[in-house]
């Protein structure tokens, strides 16, 4: 029998879901390519920022860690204090999914319209299917932030980090790099180790690196900021431990706490990689951007100064990503139309469902009801058990009420 559950997108969510709805017996369609975002979006030699200890996917068992796959393939690990290639955590996905998820198709949905009690997809060999419910954990892929000022400057100029894997082809070329958090510092490592000439333009007044590396904490450092998994403090370990009291907070509340906590920030290996090699213009605003033959010509401002022209051959936007529900163009329109949002962000009940019955959304898209623990890896263990759960009381109640049908229909009868 077919598949009545279908999850798009075979990133650690897809794979954590998926791995979860497998061990209920449910066996979902996942369609997608493993680890495809991790494995061909980040620079060459690029690290996770996060700690070992907070980068699991989850399964039911919990067994299956980074860790415990690092041992076993002999490969350098450490719970925190080390920074773990991300060649090495996308083998860990590689291998997760031939364990948990061997079903994936990586066929790629390309519309998901609304049918009927349920949804049809249609994929990219043009093939068509039904299901009843659907996962979407696309990622952040489709949402690579433009600032307004670079918007035409054509992709032979500008790229945004995330189309920056392969470096070597900036080799004596002048790049800037717009943006100081992890996504832009990543790139200057990896573009300064392919030989190239980089420039970093950011607002803030200064790089600002996440402290860390030191090994072992005091009683008295855990009492003033307590481990978490996305780092030190009490605030991040109220987001992070009780992840499902955060819908009780208004609107407002959550969309400043997610758009104000956690914000971008270089991981602390990266600080030696570019510091003496990397020239950093700070406190500058992006005002323009003009193309030549030669080049790129953006115009920078800063308070109380004179505006300045710096010229690249080469624009990397270090600028994040700004999830906004209306760029997920695989929904059909009319069925965007349906989701309730806040911000926007799909507005979803205390399982991830949206306002649209079936419909669900994990990591960043859920960030704006669960909090920031879900545009982090550390965050699939708690969307995948309840998404799993959730999936698994609907298919249940549906089958027992299949299941009675026909016994009311022979009641009924003279």
């Amino acid at each position: 029998m077919a598949s009545k559950v279908a999850v798009i997108g075979a990133g650690p969510n897809g794979l954590s879901i998926a791995a979860h709805l497998n061990a209920r017996g449910l066996q979902p369609l996942v369609f997608g390519r493993t680890m495809e975002f991790w494995r061909e979006s980040m620079p060459e030699g690029m690290k996770l920022k996060s700690d070992g200890f907070a980068s699991d996917l989850s399964e039911p068992s919990g067994r299956f860690t980074l860790k415990r796959f690092c041992e076993t393939q002999h490969l350098p690990y450490g719970d925190s204090g080390f920074a773990i290639p991300a060649e090495t955590f996308v083998a860990y996905g590689e291998a997760f999914q031939r364990r948990f998820v061997p079903q994936v198709d990586d066929r790629l949905v390309t519309h998901v319209k609304r049918v009927h009690e349920g949804f049809e997809l249609t994929l990219d060999d043009g093939d068509e299917l039904e299901v009843e419910e659907v996962v979407m954990a696309t990622g952040i892929g489709a949402y690579a932030s433009v600032p307004a000022p670079l918007a035409k400057v054509s992709r032979h100029r500008m790229s945004h980090s995330s189309a920056v894997n392969d470096c070597s082809r900036f080799a004596g070329q002048r790049v800037l790099i717009v943006g100081a958090g992890a996504s832009a510092t990543d790139c200057a490592a990896a573009l300064v180790k392919a030989g190239a000439e980089v420039t970093i333009v950011c607002r803030d007044s200064a790089v600002r690196y996440v402290k860390g590396g030191h090994g072992a904490r005091s009683w008295r450092q855990e009492l003033r900021a307590p481990t978490t998994l996305v780092g030190p403090g009490w605030k991040r370990w109220l987001v992070t431990t009780f992840p499902q009291f955060f819908p009780l907070l208004p609107d407002w509340a959550r969309a400043y706490i997610v758009d104000n906590m956690l914000g971008p920030a270089p991981a602390w290996f990266i600080r030696e990689e570019i510091e003496g090699r990397v020239r950093v213009l700070p406190a500058r605003e992006i005002l323009g951007a003009r193309e030549t033959a030669n080049g790129v010509d953006v115009e920078l401002g800063r308070v109380g100064a004179q505006i300045e022209y710096f010229r690249a051959d080469h624009v990397v936007l270090g600028t994040g990503y700004k999830v906004d529900l209306r760029r997920l163009n695989v929904l059909a329109p009319e069925l965007l139309a349906e989701i309730n949002r806040v911000e926007t962000s799909p507005r979803l009940s205390k399982t991830f469902e949206s306002s649209v019955p079936g419909l669900y959304f994990a990591g960043a898209m859920s960030a704006y009801t669960f909090g920031p623990l879900m545009r982090f890896v550390c965050g699939t263990e708690f969307a995948a058990r309840r998404i799993a759960s959730a999936i698994d009381a609907r298919q249940t109640s549906k089958a027992s009420r299949a299941s009675l049908s026909p016994s009311l229909i022979k009641l009924a009868q003279p």
